[in-house]
């Protein structure tokens, strides 16, 4: 059976014997964003530029193919910027309402 990409960073990691502190010195990527990638938190994440380097760099550093959790951030990223159009339509629909009924 395959591990979800989720476990197999946890596993191959242990597997070596590194932490998550040794990850962090070894690839310069902070510890915390390390912690939130192996448990699929994506919202602490950084600029989508550096958190997609920091993610491929930490995957090949543990020779795991980073595809799929790059796929997984990429429907997180999705999600994100529909709310926020959704938000912003939902503010524009109020401001028309409010210009037409002069509230």
């Amino acid at each position: 059976m395959k591990l979800n990409w989720k476990s197999q960073i946890g596993e191959m990691r242990s597997s070596k014997g590194l932490t998550i502190e040794d990850c962090s010195k070894k690839t310069k990527i902070p510890a915390s964003f390390l912690s939130s990638l192996e448990i699929g938190d994506f919202n602490s994440f950084p600029a989508e530029i550096y958190s997609k380097f920091h993610i491929q760099t930490y995957f090949n550093f543990l020779e795991i193919d980073p595809i799929e959790c790059l796929e997984a951030y990429d429907f997180y990223l999705l999600g994100k910027k529909t709310n926020i159009i959704n938000e912003q339509i939902n503010v524009s629909d109020i401001s028309l309402k409010t210009k037409i009924l002069n509230i």
